[in-house]
């Protein structure tokens, strides 16, 4: 017999039931609706890298909030110096690349060729 009595997967009450709706809509929907009207203004690269640099803003906010930087040790700066330098070396290196390449023209020399 187990320990616990009731069924394995018990019906949540009214109250339980308007959290989870809370919670879905307001952490779920809503967040992602939003994230899809930004993307409208954005690119698709920075929103990206919102999502990506979301660990490290909640370490961040821990750290300043919470005062939870006792257990962080270099390893820890080491790997946010990674990521943070290759966030902002991307920019960088695509641009140099798009200049030396000229996609642009690529494409177009590229779709005369097969045409030919």
């Amino acid at each position: 017999r187990p320990a616990h009595s009731g069924s394995a997967w018990p019906l949540p009450d009214a109250h339980d039931a308007l959290l989870l709706l809370i919670l879905a809509y307001a952490c779920t929907l809503l967040p992602f609706a939003l994230s899809l009207h930004a993307l409208r203004q954005v690119s698709a690269f920075s929103m990206q890298l919102i999502t990506n640099l979301e660990p490290v803003y909640a370490i961040v906010l821990a750290i300043v909030l919470l005062h939870e930087q006792r257990v962080l040790d270099a390893r820890f700066y080491l790997g946010v110096m990674v990521i943070l330098g290759a966030v902002f070396l991307h920019p960088l290196l695509s641009r140099r690349r798009r200049h030396e390449a000229q996609p642009e023209l690529l494409a177009t020399a590229e779709s005369k060729n097969l045409v030919d």
